[in-house]
């Protein structure tokens, strides 16, 4: 009997922190050791345990209710659950602490977490107070008090990690409280700004790697954190040049000795020395992320780093190749890309110079992917159910115009973004992609006749399209258009715009008014029901796989006589849709 008096009371009682699914949707903020934000994470959390009447698990002073006390397991299953909030809206370390110390209610994990943090608080009120007694003791002398150096040294620490490397040196001129401060940062960005856009296309003078051999030599030396969760570095070896082969060895060791979580190495120009010669750097279980470009690899790269990195979540190759000898191999290979943690993968013109001949991806979690290759590589995606972003492309446009290699993603897919390269691809029957919210397409041909069709068939696949880059990349582009009558479609076409319901925003870079581009911003701006906004942009669009293309120089008045172009076709457009010309 009592039993059933049970049942009852839980089928007319279901309490609501019960139905909480996601609570970092609730308390999005994250507490952690390195940041100050206690307080808010305090009074978020307390808001949130209020609302979903919890309070009482983590504040002693409110009494639980009286439905509750009398069910035990209810409030065990309730703690539970707050313990739960807790553990999911902390860093890992502050997660760990918790974990060891066995606490079994969420009164003690928060009691734990208050008088950690409200001691660290303390500390810092004290040095203010230190400092406050001073600036009285010290009459006009007042103005020169430091209040920022009294503070902890992770939190100095914290505040170098804003800054590049240089300017966290130069602190170590400010006094001796801050001579060895700069020497605990952990993310190490090797990066020349201004030179930078030179080494992108012409490697460095010896004299210019000699100083940043030297810089890089410097800081290794001078680091004592320990771990690193940034190591990226861009240097571009002089042709030939060899010397610096057992510097990057060295840098690289320093690293994965220091468990780097983020690896990122961008050569240049492609060497002509391998930089991986052993799988020492796997021997870091701990990296997360790894970013190569223009590297030589020596060895089964990928196969160590898939094989001993468990928590690898980001993969990127980007112009990358093999050894002479293992290319030179006339048996070419099948790579298999298999882990459970990879969530974003780029392969850039790399598996061919790595003389694959197929890739197979099994990553259920992987969640992007961007595959830019020659179209001698197979490529097959065995197991990627939650892939949802996905972007192809370059030379290997020829395999895209057989729809069968896009049907198997067409119901998952909600970004889509095609690099159509030298490939009139107006015969292409694209499947229908159910979920495509934001489609982007890179046109690159030197012939704009066939943009106009194959594209409306492109955008007319995905029928909750809401918003549609183009970026138009025509070598003829900078060509005067004295044709501003748009060219006309069929009927059929101009029913299949009306039906994109959800489009609301176009965007067209690399405008300069090519009388296709025009034709087909004027009908989508004339028949797409609910579009908003029109974005033109004349700049030259940013290439796939370039690090950066700020540094590229435009030909004398471009910019401007594309901006006339795009004023004019903006007077085409109905008035509804509000245009943007950058």
């Amino acid at each position: 009997m009592e039993k059933n008096c049970a049942c009852q009371t839980c089928c007319e009682f279901i309490h609501p922190a019960l139905h909480v699914s996601n609570i970092k949707n609730l308390i999005p903020l994250v507490l952690h050791t390195k940041n100050i934000l206690y307080s808010r994470w305090s009074t978020l959390f307390r808001v949130t345990a209020r609302a979903y009447n919890v309070l009482d698990h983590i504040d002693s002073t409110i009494p639980t209710p009286s439905h509750i006390i009398t069910d035990t397991t209810l409030w065990a299953r309730l703690d539970a659950v707050v313990l739960s909030w807790i553990y999911a809206t902390i860093s890992t370390d502050l997660l760990i602490t918790l974990l060891d110390n066995n606490f079994t209610t969420a009164m003690d994990a928060w009691t734990c977490l208050r008088d950690m943090f409200q001691h660290k608080t303390t500390t810092i009120h004290k040095c203010y107070k230190r400092r406050r007694n001073n600036k009285n003791l010290e009459g006009d002398q007042s103005d020169k008090v430091d209040l920022i150096s009294s503070l902890p040294d992770d939190i100095l620490v914290y505040l170098l990690s804003f800054v590049g490397i240089k300017a966290a040196a130069r602190t170590s001129l400010l006094s001796k409280r801050w001579r060895h401060v700069w020497t605990y940062i952990t993310d190490l960005d090797f990066e020349d700004p201004p030179r930078l856009a030179i080494a992108i296309t012409k490697p460095y003078e010896n004299s210019e790697a000699g100083n940043y051999a030297d810089w890089v030599n410097q800081v290794i030396r001078a680091n004592q954190a320990q771990y690193l969760n940034t190591f990226r570095m861009h240097f571009s070896i002089p042709f030939g040049d060899k010397i610096y082969a057992s510097n990057i060895d060295k840098w690289l060791e320093f690293a994965c000795t220091k468990k780097v979580r983020n690896l990122e190495l961008h050569m240049g120009t492609l060497p002509t020395i391998p930089i991986f010669k052993n799988p020492t750097f796997v021997l870091n279980t701990s990296l997360v992320s790894l970013y190569l470009t223009k590297v030589v690899v020596d060895g089964p790269l990928l196969q160590w780093v898939l094989s001993n990195c468990l928590k690898l979540g980001r993969l990127m190759l980007h112009s990358c190749m093999a050894t002479d000898d293992v290319f030179a191999s006339s048996k070419r290979q099948k790579l298999v890309i298999s882990s459970l943690t990879l969530k974003h993968l780029e392969i850039f013109h790399s598996t061919r110079l790595l003389n694959t001949e197929s890739l197979h991806i099994v990553a259920p979690n992987l969640v992007t992917l961007l595959f830019i290759e020659s179209p001698t590589v197979d490529l097959e995606y065995v197991s990627v159910p939650s892939l949802v972003d996905a972007a192809f492309g370059g030379i290997y446009s020829t395999k895209l115009c057989n729809g069968s290699f896009l049907s198997g993603l067409s119901s998952q897919l909600e970004k889509l973004s095609l690099h159509w390269f030298k490939v009139p691809f107006q015969a292409c029957k694209f499947p229908s992609f159910a979920n495509v919210k934001l489609l982007e397409l890179s046109f690159a041909w030197d012939d704009a006749k066939y943009l106009l069709v194959s594209t409306l068939s492109l955008i007319t696949a995905c029928p909750l399209l809401h918003t549609f880059k183009l970026k138009i990349m025509l070598w003829s582009q900078y060509d005067y258009c004295t044709r501003l009558i748009p060219i006309n479609v069929n009927v059929a076409q101009t029913n299949a715009i009306r039906t994109l319901q959800r489009l609301e925003a176009l965007e067209f870079v690399g405008y300069t008014g090519c009388e296709y581009a025009v034709a087909l911003a004027y009908h989508l701006t004339q028949h797409a029901p609910m579009l908003k906004k029109f974005i033109l942009d004349p700049r030259i669009p940013e290439q796939v796989g370039e690090l950066s293309n700020w540094y590229l120089n435009y030909k004398g008045d471009y910019l401007e006589i594309a901006r006339s172009r795009a004023k004019l076709l903006a007077k085409l457009i109905k008035s509804s849709v509000n245009v943007v010309i950058l």
